[in-house]
């Protein structure tokens, strides 16, 4: 190629000219492209900092810290948190597949990522159907922001799972009663303090959104988990 400036010719991959050191487009792709990366970076960033800010504000008091965790953030920002609870969740579960189960028996790491947000993806998709069923207010941020911020019990539980394995198995049974619970109040705390759905609407829709998204998660990490990971037909 030539240099727009000078017009001395150069080598294809240049970023400058070698005779008048001019720019060339190589070097404004670059550019764009170590822009582009910082600026993931700092979404990344800022919505792992949403993301701590909000669990610090419900860790101790799950049903009334959820809606104001949510109400301090904002609908955009309790969107990208609700996001990184999600992928939170996901790389819990695979941290435990790798700490806890065989490498005979293990799915290739990126089926395992997938299957680990397939309950994120189907709890958001319930929150919203059960929103819309039952004329809640809020939109998509609100059901993605519960559905994250419910599985950041489980998330743990799956790390103090792969942690243990099989050793001490009334520990994290007893762990498990106490995310399933945390979880599900959770739900609820959103259900009624977010979307704004009556205690009569939420009886019906709680235990439907749980029964679907167990279904719809059971399909999907079958599908996405039983390739090349030695699972019974069955799973």
């Amino acid at each position: 190629m030539f240099c727009q400036k000078c017009g001395v010719q150069i080598p294809d991959d240049s970023r400058h000219c070698s005779h008048c050191g001019t720019p060339t487009a190589n070097a404004a792709t670059a550019a764009s492209g170590a822009n582009s990366a910082a600026a993931v970076t700092e979404k990344i960033r800022e919505a792992s900092q949403d993301a701590l800010a909000a669990f610090k504000q419900f860790a101790m008091d799950p049903i009334g810290g959820l809606p104001v965790a949510f109400g301090s953030l904002g609908k955009a920002r309790a969107l990208t948190a609700g996001v990184a609870f999600g992928v939170f969740f996901a790389l819990c579960v695979m941290v435990t597949f790798f700490m806890a189960v065989p490498n005979i028996l293990r799915p290739p790491p990126l089926r395992i990522l997938l299957g680990g947000l397939m309950p994120f993806v189907s709890i958001s998709g319930a929150n919203a159907l059960a929103r819309m069923a039952f004329k809640g207010e809020g939109q998509f941020e609100s059901d993605i922001f519960i559905a994250g911020s419910s599985l950041v019990p489980a998330g743990l539980l799956c790390l103090v799972v792969g942690l243990l394995g099989s050793a001490i198995t009334s520990l994290w049974m007893i762990l498990s009663v106490f995310a399933l619970t945390t979880t599900i109040l959770m739900l609820y705390s959103g259900f009624t303090r977010i979307i704004k759905l009556s205690d009569r609407a939420v009886v019906l829709a709680l235990p439907c959104i749980l029964i679907v998204s167990f279904w719809l998660t059971r399909i999907m990490l079958a599908t996405s988990l039983r390739g090349g990971s030695g699972l019974p037909p069955g799973f």
